[in-house]
């Protein structure tokens, strides 16, 4: 079973880079702006979401700080137009252009763990990777003890 990757990019072409290199791998959904992203992210839960910033002429960062408030499970790669320095991403995984769409790819692969490796818990506001031992309440993300894992 493939993974289910969200692609938020104004790109409509066929032929861009990173969509056909992603295809290749994964599942993935296209969303052309941040508000659809969050949408099919909602519809789909897809395991890695990808905001290409560089094809929406924009820095991308207020686009991936609503995405994080409102999925902080969802991993959240994020490609930048802009200069190296300043940059305040919130993202998980931050690539300023240009960059190999193999390096993007990989990127991905680090960020989606292996079947039956990592399992998450969610029940309202709260999501647990259990593997990690890692709590995220309302966007807040904690490392618990092992006793407190085993406790929740």
């Amino acid at each position: 079973m493939q993974a289910t990757i969200l692609l938020i990019s104004h790109s409509k072409r066929k032929d861009d880079t990173y969509r056909v290199a992603l295809e290749k791998r994964y599942r993935i959904f296209i969303a052309h702006s941040g508000k659809q992203g969050i949408e099919l992210a909602r519809a789909h839960v897809p395991r890695v979401i990808v905001v290409d910033a560089v094809s929406m002429r924009t820095t991308g960062e207020r686009i991936c700080q609503v995405i994080k408030d409102e999925l902080p499970h969802i991993p959240l790669i994020h490609i930048h137009p802009g200069p190296r320095k300043g940059s305040n991403s919130v993202a998980d995984s931050l690539h300023f252009a240009p960059f190999t769409a193999r390096r993007l790819v990989n990127s991905v692969g680090r960020l989606i763990p292996a079947a039956g490796e990592e399992e998450v818990v969610v029940c309202g506001p709260f999501f647990m990777n259990v593997a990690r031992r890692i709590l995220v309440v309302y966007g807040k993300e904690t490392q618990l003890t092992p006793k407190q894992a085993r406790l929740l």
